[in-house]
């Protein structure tokens, strides 16, 4: 049924409860997507716990470009995701990530 192009006050009760769930489904859906985002951002005291750094550290190495940082401004904001990949890789600088995927790229046009 097209709902869309009807006014509100036509539609039957059935159909509004139908128009009305089709929105809260939608909007469950994205709330989720908005928490999974929320939950992957954080900031400088989790990240330097995540990393086994002091806080002091934290900014140092990223003012060096050694830790990747979503957002350098205040507050300074990281991918948990990320850091955990960065982790698992032997925490390499922000240069040797860059050369890397430059490297990668350039093998697959190859």
């Amino acid at each position: 049924m097209n709902l869309n192009k009807r006014p509100l006050y036509s539609l039957s009760v059935g159909e509004f409860i139908e128009l009305f769930e089709s929105i809260n489904r939608d909007n469950n859906m994205l709330s989720k997507q908005v928490d999974t985002v929320k939950m992957d951002i954080i900031y400088v005291q989790e990240a330097a716990e995540l990393m086994s750094y002091t806080v002091s550290t934290v900014y140092t190495k990223v003012s060096r470009k050694e830790i990747p940082v979503l957002n350098h401004g205040r507050p300074l904001t990281f991918s948990r995701r990320i850091l955990q990949e960065w982790i698992k890789k032997g925490r390499p600088t922000v240069n040797e990530m860059i050369a890397d995927e430059f490297s990668n790229s350039q093998n697959k046009h190859l």
